[in-house]
């Protein structure tokens, strides 16, 4: 290469690398221009991980891969690189992991591109995995540069906490117990991000087959009972029963009410918030709450009344 060329290739190399100083570029590394990291994935911290990418003017799906932790054969997949050739537009990355509890569904466009919760039957829909997930809005400039993306990835669903405080419940006779969410989200649209949807009448029942007092995570309450949730449909009320059992599947008590604010209104539950309710013999509180310290934030306690049958 002359002289010339070099210092005129060097000059376009830089400038790229000062308009797009969030990415990595290798010119001459190979032939896949764009690339999604996964550090979880390198790391072995996850199940499985999806990168799904939509061109943001068309609609049209351009990559999408998918692989199993420790299952590829692929040196490049086990290092935690998901790697695309796509030409220069405006692109948006979805990253999803964990994600054997949900359906992919018509995802060649990205108005129409979802995931949903798999139907147990009966408007019954499964509990959804420990899921993790990021969104990223990606430019691609120019041909023949290489850009990568390191996936920052969140708690999808939202984590529910069940503490039993009452006295009406003799701890030692309760050794069954089932949990039922009705009006639970069980859809994800990918262009709305974590605006969710789903059937008015579909519920997620919880079961408990060996139920043991006291637990440590309890912190002092009888019983805890815990599962992960969609975030839930904005102003669609939802209702929470709980049905405590003896040995023999008998119910001792159960209860119901609807998970409303102080003003009556629906209580809304975002991805990754832990949603903690506890039951008291004349009411219940609840406390929403970052999933981990990097969510700031304090938390929201909500009293309201209870509903026994």
């Amino acid at each position: 290469m002359s002289l010339r060329r070099f210092a005129i290739h060097t000059a376009y190399c830089l400038t790229m690398l000062l308009t797009l100083g969030s990415c990595t570029f290798d010119y001459f590394e190979d032939n896949m221009n764009y690339k999604v990291f996964v550090p979880e994935f390198k790391e072995r911290t996850i199940r499985n991980c999806r990168v799904l990418v939509w061109d943001k003017k068309t609609g049209r799906l351009v990559g999408d891969r998918y692989a199993r932790v420790g299952a590829t054969n692929d040196n490049v997949l086990d290092a935690g690189i998901f790697a695309f050739r796509i030409p220069p537009a405006n692109y948006k990355t979805c990253v999803l992991t964990d994600t054997d509890s949900v359906g992919f569904n018509d995802i060649a466009d990205l108005t129409t591109a979802s995931f949903s919760l798999d139907n147990d039957g009966d408007r019954r829909y499964k509990e959804p995995a420990y899921m993790k997930f990021d969104y990223i809005n990606r430019e691609l400039v120019a041909q023949g540069m290489i850009v990568t993306d390191t996936a920052r990835l969140e708690l999808y669903p939202a984590i529910i906490k069940v503490r039993y405080r009452g006295t009406d419940v003799s701890a030692e006779t309760v050794k069954k117990a089932a949990m039922t969410l009705s009006n639970t989200a069980t859809r994800q649209q990918i262009s709305l991000d974590t605006i969710t949807s789903g059937p008015t009448d579909s519920y997620t029942l919880y079961n408990y087959n060996d139920v043991e007092p006291w637990p440590q995570a309890a912190e002092g309450a009888k019983f805890e009972f815990s599962g992960l949730l969609f975030p839930t449909k904005e102003n669609e009320l939802m209702h929470l029963a709980l049905n405590m059992c003896d040995d023999e599947g008998h119910s001792i008590r159960s209860y119901r009410f609807a998970l409303t604010d102080r003003e009556s209104k629906p209580i809304t539950i975002l991805h990754g918030r832990v949603f903690i309710i506890d039951i008291y013999n004349e009411g219940f509180m609840i406390t929403i709450e970052g999933w981990d310290e990097s969510i700031l934030g304090g938390s929201v306690e909500i009293d309201g009344g209870k509903n026994k049958h």
